[in-house]
Parts: C-alpha cells; sequence; structure tokens
C-alpha cells in the first residue's frame, strides 16, 4: 500500500542549491529528487556504508565494420595487407 505523507521541510540554503542543481540534472521534480536522496541515505545508515548509484554505460553508434566480413581471417589479412607474396 502506497501511502504519501505532504510535509514542509526548512533546507539550509547550502542544501536547496544542491537539490535545485541536481534537480535540474536530472530533470526531475523537487520532490522526486528529495525522496531519491532521502532513501540513498536511509539505506546507507542502515547498512553502514555508502551506496552507490546504479551506472548506466553510455550506448554510441560505432558505425559498420571497415572491411566486408571478419569471419575469414586469411581473406581479411589479404584485403588489409594485400595478398602474400612467396619470395
Amino acid at each position: 500500500m502506497l501511502v504519501c505523507m505532504r510535509t514542509t521541510l526548512i533546507l539550509a540554503d547550502d542544501v536547496a542549491s544542491e537539490l535545485q542543481r541536481r534537480r535540474r540534472e536530472r530533470g526531475a521534480r523537487l520532490s522526486d529528487e528529495v525522496n531519491r536522496l532521502v532513501r540513498l541515505g536511509l539505506i546507507a545508515e542502515a547498512g553502514g556504508g555508502p551506496v552507490r548509484e546504479r551506472y548506466a554505460t553510455p550506448v554510441s553508434d560505432g558505425g559498420g565494420l571497415l572491411v566486408p566480413s571478419i569471419d575469414d581471417t586469411g581473406k581479411l589479412l589479404d584485403e588489409v595487407d594485400g595478398p602474400m607474396r612467396a619470395e
């Protein structure tokens, strides 16, 4: 069962500024950011250590292969370096 409580918080200026900065960074509502940070703090305090947020590796498109196929390494080396010549 989800229970929400509405309350008023009096925040120190430095805390309010940091919350606003983080909120803008994440594109979140202030209440969502406060809840997220309070949860992290409660979990860290209960466990006795800091809680790391999950890291998501950025995704980028590396484009296609520069060679037609990498299945046949001999053919690939011939295409890249030229055919081997017996001297």
